[in-house]
């Protein structure tokens, strides 16, 4: 008996170190994960532009878009999708109405956003009807601007 009391006393007093260790962490706080999963998006482009000014007058004319500015460059967006085919498709529409786009593939971490994209890519592939796609564009970008401020 006297040979195991080291023993026995050893596991006590680890049980209760790590139990105090675990009690001092708040498991009501939200976990984020550290490495998220991107998607793959394709943007409509419209423009890459060197100033604010630039930009602004030059998409003066548009319903809706979206802009980023990296490396003190102005990138305008006109519609967001996931799918190639889509973004052809987009593609199409814009040059019809006199736009000249280009195709900008940029990576996500969105869900919530990206799950909404997907109802969007599956009306897109749906339709012709020019009407719609204008609509869908200007959704898709609505809805960027929107999760974007949240």
């Amino acid at each position: 008996m006297k040979k195991s009391f080291p023993v026995i006393s050893a596991i006590i007093i680890g049980f209760c170190l790590s139990k105090f260790m675990f009690n001092q962490y708040n498991y009501d706080s939200k976990i984020s994960t550290v490495f998220k999963n991107s998607e793959k998006l394709y943007f409509v482009m419209y423009g890459i532009y060197s100033s604010k000014d630039e930009m602004e007058q030059s998409c003066s004319n548009l319903k809706s878009y979206i802009y980023s500015l990296e490396n003190e460059k102005y990138y305008v967006y006109l519609g967001i999708t996931k799918e190639e085919k889509n973004f052809y498709k987009l593609k199409g529409y814009f040059n019809s109405i006199g736009y000249d786009v280009s195709e900008r593939i940029l990576n996500i971490n969105n869900d919530s956003y990206i799950d909404l994209l997907e109802q969007y890519d599956v009306l897109l592939l749906k339709t012709n009807d020019n009407d719609v796609i204008e609509a869908i564009a200007s959704q898709t970008i609505t809805k960027y601007k929107e999760s974007i401020n949240d």
